[in-house]
């Protein structure tokens, strides 16, 4: 199909061609969140019947999906500023979400492991063809909400994937949940296909030629300038392996320490977890934004607060005895989170200039799911291993509890981040204007 310019809306945000595209891509975002947390969702059943270790189980969920995800975010770039998007986005959905089908059949470790692997790799082609194809159906004015309405897809997951595969899983078996998580994708990847067209590229800004990226070597020069870009990244990379820690393993802690059903737990992630993180996403950037308006520094400080009040509340989670509290303090984390990541991103983006965004936004990405999402699940599993001899079924929750207090050293960076961030956005204005 030959590429077209997207149409245009005029003022306000009345439902158009472009909104149907977002809404489209919300719905995809979300299949991919649901099919990326089914190991977690049933990690209990799952080592159960293959005999694993909560280490073992730290492995699957870690590094075994965010490593091939880490190491094919660079090559879907490339692929996503040279080919058909639309085209790219419609196969990787079809190939993760049949990936994950099959994951129902695995029948050891390394069968599961393996397609997980592959799993992970269809996956990465989404968030640099999505974010490029969002870039070209909306104007500026317009980009940053678009591009934030896509992480209620997260919360969306979390309040209706978390249940229906717990759910089912429940009922008929852990097998049943990787079907049910896995056969949404296979039809909403062909509707993908036939609706929704590629847009020129630069046409939503009226741009025809783009101007040339700088080399590696001239791009690692112009960050390595810019320390609270650098101190932001590494705040957002610490406080994702905290979460990726919190996310992968409150579940099996909900059923170990609580004696909660799988059903039933999947029901608290829900409501607390995902409730609480929508409204993050929806509401946090506005009151970031209108702070960092008045200085900068707001845009790196209120984070590096937040992270503060989310360990307390990590704590909280790992100690309640109290179901109201233990709840309570789990929608508090999630909502932190949430208020955390979009402006920690966003700050990222404004302490480079526009011709590498792309290549630090790959970069980013790979950090925050190699080092971030990837050690986290593994650091909680090791230690609840270590801790299984001393607390027996409570060894989940001492390393939860000390996995959280990582959380000390993503808001040192954030702190870190204030004393130069006027000055490095002054730095890159000047850049800018020069080129």
């Amino acid at each position: 199909m030959s590429e077209v310019g997207p149409p245009v809306s005029g003022r306000g945000w009345r439902f158009g061609y472009p909104d149907y595209v977002l809404l489209m891509l919300i719905l995809m975002y979300m299949l991919q969140y649901i099919d990326r947390s089914v190991v977690p969702i049933l990690a209990q059943p799952v080592k159960a019947e293959f005999g694993l270790t909560d280490r073992t189980v730290g492995l699957v969920v870690g590094f075994v999906f965010t490593v091939p995800l880490g190491l094919m975010l660079v090559p879907a770039g490339y692929m996503a500023d040279r080919g058909n998007r639309r085209n790219i986005l419609s196969i990787a959905l079809v190939v993760w979400s049949l990936l994950t089908f099959v994951s129902g059949f695995a029948r050891n470790l390394w069968q599961l492991a393996a397609i997980r692997a592959l799993v992970a790799a269809a996956e990465a082609f989404f968030v640099p063809n999505s974010q490029a194809l969002i870039a070209d159906y909306y104007d500026r004015t317009k980009r940053a909400t678009a591009l934030s309405r896509v992480f209620i897809a997260t919360a969306l997951a979390i309040f209706v994937g978390v249940p229906l595969v717990a759910g089912v899983a429940n009922a008929y078996g852990w097998r049943a949940g990787f079907f049910i998580a896995g056969a949404p994708g296979l039809i909403l990847g062909i509707i993908f296909f036939l609706t929704v067209r590629e847009p020129r590229r630069g046409s939503s800004d009226g741009i025809t030629t783009v101007a040339p990226p700088p080399s590696l070597r001239q791009a690692f020069r112009i960050i390595k300038r810019q320390p609270s870009a650098i101190h932001v990244a590494w705040g957002m990379t610490v406080n994702t392996m905290v979460f990726a820690a919190f996310s992968a393993w409150t579940m099996p802690f909900l059923m170990r320490v609580h004696g909660m059903s799988l059903s039933d737990a999947g029901w608290v992630m829900s409501v607390a977890y995902g409730g609480a993180a929508a409204v993050g996403y929806l509401f946090g950037g506005v009151v970031i934004d209108h702070l960092g308006r008045r200085d900068a520094r707001w845009f790196a400080a209120v984070p590096g607060g937040l992270v503060l009040i989310g360990l307390l509340s990590m704590q909280t989670t790992s100690f309640a005895t109290s179901r109201g509290i233990l709840i309570g303090s789990i929608a508090m984390w999630s909502l932190i989170n949430a208020v955390v990541v979009g402006p920690s991103i966003a700050v990222v983006q404004n302490l480079i200039p526009p011709q590498m965004r792309g290549l630090v936004a790959g970069g980013t990405s790979v950090l925050l799911n190699t080092v971030g999402a990837g050690l986290g699940p593994l650091i909680a599993g090791g230690l609840s291993d270590m801790f299984a001899a001393d607390y027996g079924t409570r060894s989940i929750s001492m390393a939860l509890a000390v996995a959280a207090l990582l959380q000390l050293w993503a808001a040192l960076h954030f702190f870190w981040a204030t004393r130069t961030i006027n000055a490095d956005i002054a730095r890159i204005d000047s850049l800018s204007s020069e080129t």
